[in-house]
């Protein structure tokens, strides 16, 4: 017999307004999620996660079961609805990437890490376990977008020239082989291509973990203010007014 759940849940950040005349004692110090709400109504931009939950119950699996979640952010309001609506079937589209053919147990989950009338930028991890693979496998990544043109983010064009470039470039492998050396167990790698952005940095994941090195997830940062000198005065990560959700380590 099977047994079929179907769960669908949707939850959106929201924007609120406080009376800026109410004494500074009555109000909590504010948390990420509350600079967040108060970044995201400056912008006119905010977006919702949609949370989905399927599983089924099955005799012939090693489990009896099997499971997919996923759960990723949709941008709402503030820039082109053509941009959005591009922009927001890449982050379903990457959401399915990894899933299995007919069932398996999947999960995928998103977090945002930058959003404004500029830029979008999350972080994701994935899990896959499909019939006939010996053990589940991961992955982690990021994905990145200029919400002008609703295409990837491309970090060369925000430099002045290519000698900036080249300088950048040089701060990243610097940092890359610093980080290695303090994180001995993870598999050497020669250049670093997964990172996400901040409000004030980039953050490169130096590693997208395999279920066989699951325990090396390492990320290493740069602030922006360390390389403002190479930046053009129009790039897009000098933007001041941005959604900053979630942390980041190695600072």
């Amino acid at each position: 017999m099977k047994k079929t759940l179907l769960l669908v849940t949707l939850f959106t950040l929201f924007t609120a307004c406080s009376d800026s005349s109410t004494p500074a004692s009555d109000h909590p110090t504010s948390t990420p999620a509350d600079l967040a709400i108060e970044k995201a109504a400056a912008d006119d931009v905010s977006f919702e996660m949609i949370t989905s939950e399927l599983g089924e119950e099955n005799d012939a699996l090693p489990m009896g079961y099997w499971q997919s979640v996923t759960s990723y952010p949709q941008i709402k309001g503030g820039i082109n609805s053509a941009i959005k609506n591009t922009t927001n079937a890449r982050i379903v589209e990457l959401s399915r990437e990894y899933s299995c053919e007919q069932y398996g147990d999947y999960s995928f989950s998103a977090e945002v890490k930058r959003l404004d009338s500029d830029l979008f930028s999350m972080s994701y991890e994935v899990m896959w376990f499909c019939p006939g693979m010996p053990s589940p496998d991961s992955s982690s990544g990021a994905l990145n977008y200029n919400l002008h043109t609703g295409t990837p983010f491309e970090i060369s064009s925000e430099f002045k020239d290519t000698e900036a470039y080249s300088a950048f470039q040089a701060i990243v492998r610097d940092k890359l082989l610093a980080t290695q050396k303090a994180n001995p167990e993870c598999p050497s790698v020669e250049s670093s291509s997964a990172f996400y952005l901040t409000d004030s940095s980039l953050v490169f994941m130096i590693y997208q973990s395999r279920h066989e090195d699951s325990g090396c997830n390492t990320e290493f940062t740069i602030r922006i203010d360390a390389i403002r000198s190479l930046l053009k005065p129009s790039s897009l990560l000098l933007s001041q007014s941005t959604i900053h959700i979630g942390t980041f380590n190695n600072e």
